[in-house]
């Protein structure tokens, strides 16, 4: 008792109290680190499924979803390169686009009934992906050392929203397009 009453200040156990001091960049990477996955959680209910009706032989339904995690880790580092190069806001604004153009592609591969579109999509995304892995990074980026493990646990906390919000998506739109069975929920995503 008298160790954690003289050893430790409130705020190195208190988490509620340092929640609200977080730094609005931190805000900013928890909210798109919920968007981004949001998208995956979408993706990864949506994509095998889709990937069934498109592909020319059923053995390939989840060949765009395998794709899209290689891509994700041959992101990684050339991402990790760009942002050491030119800044991290210019990458992330790169992988906001790639993000929504691959969704896109994706709604539109389904709707036009093209497999080999729907693939290139599911890459894009995972491009996109291997990005927004570097979210919580940039949180911690230029805060005192006491703050940092709460801010990257604070931009993961986005994964949680997303874990409630993205099924939900993938549920509720999957026949929000007539004759495009899932391609509303990429869409909404």
């Amino acid at each position: 008792h008298y160790f954690w009453r003289h050893s430790l200040r409130k705020s190195d156990y208190c988490m509620s109290g340092s929640l609200i001091n977080m730094p609005a960049n931190v805000w900013r990477m928890t909210a798109a680190q919920g968007l981004s996955m949001t998208v995956m959680n979408v993706n990864i209910i949506n994509t095998g499924l889709a990937g069934a009706i498109l592909a020319p032989e059923l053995w390939l339904a989840t060949l765009p979803l395998s794709l899209q995690f290689v891509a994700v880790m041959l992101t990684t580092f050339p991402a990790s390169l760009l942002m050491g190069r030119f800044g991290r806001r210019p990458v992330f604004l790169s992988g906001i686009f790639i993000s929504v153009l691959a969704i896109l592609m994706q709604a539109a591969a389904i709707i036009i009934g093209q497999f080999s579109f729907f693939v290139l999509g599911s890459m894009l995304l995972g491009c996109s992906h291997g990005i927004a892995q570097f979210y919580r990074y940039a949180a911690a980026d230029g805060l005192p050392d006491n703050m940092k493990p709460k801010a990257i646990s604070f931009v993961l906390l986005g994964g949680l929203a997303a874990a409630m919000i993205g099924p939900e998506i993938a549920y509720r739109f999957v026949d929000a397009i007539d004759g495009a069975r899932y391609a509303g929920a990429f869409l909404v995503a």
